[in-house]
């Protein structure tokens, strides 16, 4: 039987190096735009991926688009999700074509909605006097949803944010949308923009060729529960927010 893991990369296999324990041995596993190294695995991440390589096809499931997901130094050879579940990659790294033409028609019809977002929280940012990075990210040629960044990591400027600002905006909108804050990190997403859609997709791909699989999910957000939740069975990083949200004591 074919076994497949669904494997979400940032704060799972990797992450900064200010999240690495002092005196970790860890090595670069992800790079910024001009080469330098941004995300490091520590010596336990690298020996599970080691083990989970020898008895798992790894299909990264990550929010992370195709600019930043190929700055990933990870040996990935099967099919990918990226950006939340907006784009399936094949494993020639080329995008899903029956999956990229249903993700055209749901995020046209939400574009406008994520500028004025975009644009609402920059506003009120400028008015609170908070610095943060406001972007929609897109990916193939798809407005896919709203991230933002505070400039020195201040979570709590940003959960201030999306109570006050990011929250009453979904309310008032007509169409579903989600808020995920992990870290330094709050991105709203469309109600369609889910990684467990993406992966039930992939999974229903994968049996039309396999027959029966077994599959695994693997995540450290509160946002990756539903697709780890759909696989035969969940593997958690302690000490993550899904932990903590899940099985923390």
């Amino acid at each position: 039987m074919e076994r497949f893991l669904f494997l979400d990369l940032d704060d799972t296999v990797f992450q900064t190096r200010r999240k690495c324990d002092p005196g970790t041995n860890f090595t670069a596993a992800a790079y910024l735009e001009d080469g330098s190294p941004i995300s490091y695995c520590t010596a336990r991440q690298r020996t599970l991926l080691e083990m989970l390589g020898r008895e798992l096809r790894i299909i990264p499931a990550t929010a992370r688009n195709l600019d930043a997901f190929s700055r990933v130094a990870l040996p990935f050879s099967e099919m990918s999700i990226l950006d939340h579940g907006g784009v399936i990659l094949d494993a020639e790294h080329k995008p899903d074509r029956p999956w990229l033409a249903r993700m055209q028609g749901l995020c046209a019809a939400v574009r406008g909605l994520l500028h004025d977002l975009a644009a609402r929280i920059r506003t009120s940012a400028e008015h609170q006097g908070i610095t943060v990075g406001t972007r929609v990210i897109g990916d193939c040629g798809l407005d896919l949803y709203v991230l933002v960044k505070h400039a020195e990591g201040d979570t709590t400027a940003l959960q201030a944010m999306l109570d006050g600002c990011v929250r009453p905006w979904i309310a008032r909108a007509g169409v579903a949308f989600k808020a995920h804050l992990n870290g330094n990190n709050l991105a709203v997403v469309p109600g369609f923009l889910d990684k467990s859609h993406a992966v039930a997709y992939v999974i229903e791909r994968l049996t039309e060729r396999y027959g029966d699989i077994l599959t695994f999910g693997m995540g450290d957000s509160l946002s990756d529960l539903d697709f780890v939740l759909i696989c035969d069975y969940a593997l958690v990083p302690k000490g993550t927010q899904l932990h903590a949200g899940t099985l923390g004591r």
